[in-house]
């Protein structure tokens, strides 16, 4: 069978099902069936999503479908085709690996390094620098701990089963302790109260509160001292009026 697209012998031959054309029931691609890379290309599945066009049409009516916005899978493997298929195949990145239609699509899926492999993203790339893509994917993360690279969806089970931790879930930190021990005396984010007014703050503003209360102190002194010279300067002028007072009254004072 010749593929739709490029016309040759299909290669891992798919039936396209992204086109409102091609329903449950029979389409312009029932009976027709392209080359799954021709398939990604066509559908523009090696690409983000967001660098995909917004219309593609059918190649054989005027049905059209949106790139950025299909529900993917937009394809599907035709098995029974491949398994009629018993002609000795070729790996087209491997020199050396031969087998059926089935085995060279098995190795694809599992071993090529040049085979193209989904990213829950929506890019398709080849296996080969899926760790590089994965890396730089918004979906990933690297583990803290031996540096995996891992879906962030399964972070904390990856964290728990791989290396018996846990991930806060207001600080983000990585503790062996059990999270409820964490929260309580280790969290940064925790609720504590402060022994000079009472109030209550995460545990990471302690210091700048202490600092507000180091200001108000030393403005306290500030007002204290001024008090104190202004204090000071009413003694002195009472004193000496005092002096006066007397040395009037009683002359003065006598050695």
């Amino acid at each position: 069978m010749a593929c739709a697209i490029c016309l040759e012998d299909v290669f891992i031959p798919v039936e396209i099902t992204g086109f409102p054309c091609d329903p449950q029931y029979r389409g312009c691609y029932s009976f027709q069936r392209v080359c799954e890379r021709c398939a990604i290309r066509y559908l523009h599945l090696d690409k983000a999503r967001a660098d995909r066009p917004c219309r593609i049409r059918c190649i054989f009516c005027e049905s059209t479908l949106n790139p950025r916005e299909a529900v993917e899978p937009l394809y599907r493997k035709d098995f029974l085709l491949m398994s009629l298929d018993q002609k000795e195949r070729a790996c087209p990145s491997c020199p050396g690996i031969r087998g059926t239609h089935l085995e060279i699509d098995a190795h694809l899926e599992r071993d090529c390094p040049r085979a193209v492999v989904s990213c829950p993203c929506g890019v398709e790339v080849e296996r080969g620098v899926f760790e590089s893509h994965q890396r730089a994917c918004c979906l990933y993360r690297v583990c803290p701990v031996c540096s995996a690279v891992i879906l962030s969806r399964d972070r904390d089970t990856h964290l728990r089963e791989a290396h018996g931790s846990v991930s806060c879930l207001l600080c983000n930190k990585i503790t062996s302790r059990t999270l409820s021990g964490h929260m309580e005396t280790e969290c940064c984010f925790r609720l504590i109260s402060c022994r000079h007014c009472s109030s209550r703050f995460p545990a990471h503003g302690l210091v700048d509160h202490l600092i507000e209360h180091v200001t108000a102190s030393k403005d306290r002194l500030r007002l204290l001292e001024d008090i104190q010279k202004k204090e000071n300067r009413i003694y002195e002028s009472l004193l000496r009026e005092a002096r006066e007072v007397f040395e009037s009254v009683y002359g003065g004072l006598e050695d």
